[in-house]
């Protein structure tokens, strides 16, 4: 993982001191479980991983740390929603260094770019449509094993939506 981050750091020509790691929150799935109770209960580790997995975070967080990164976390809030704050509230290019899919919509922002297994990116990862409806696509859609969508709802309904409603489809 240090390997990587330094990588590419270089790759970015940024320094530790100019990277932010955003780390999960103690409880962070909480609320969310409070509201639906199988949420993300699949991606739970074994018990046994989690001694290793902290200890590994831990020297990873504290390598960086020592060369300038800053940390950031919220009890109760997962690192996702963190970073979606710290996208809306700092000024300036902000590159995001994640595969996860949420964080498409925050590349509506256009200096806000995602450095994933393919580099940097803008592109909506969901199909060609803007970066605001990616909830709604990955609702009706659905996302995976967890959420189902609508029943014989496709992307190409989704696309026929859009082209329908266009921006009325979706609140602002």
């Amino acid at each position: 993982a240090i390997n990587h981050m330094t990588s590419v750091l270089r790759e970015l020509d940024m320094l530790p001191r100019e990277m932010v790691i955003v780390q999960e929150g103690e409880h962070s799935k909480a609320l969310r479980r409070l509201i639906y109770s199988g949420y993300k209960a699949k991606r739970d580790k074994p018990e046994e991983a989690y001694p290793e997995f902290v200890r590994a975070n831990e020297e990873f967080v504290k390598a960086f740390m020592n060369v300038g990164a800053t940390l950031v976390t919220q009890p109760g809030v997962e690192a996702d929603d963190v970073i979606a704050y710290l996208v809306r509230k700092i000024p300036g290019q902000k590159i995001i260094r994640s595969n996860d899919g949420d964080m498409t919509t925050l590349l509506e922002d256009p200096e806000t770019f995602q450095w994933g297994f393919n580099g940097m990116t803008q592109a909506n990862k969901y199909g060609p449509f803007p970066h605001k409806f990616v909830p709604l696509y990955k609702s009706l859609i659905g996302a995976g094993d967890e959420y189902k969508g609508a029943f014989k709802f496709g992307e190409k309904s989704f696309l026929d939506l859009l082209a329908w409603g266009g921006d009325k489809a979706m609140p602002a």
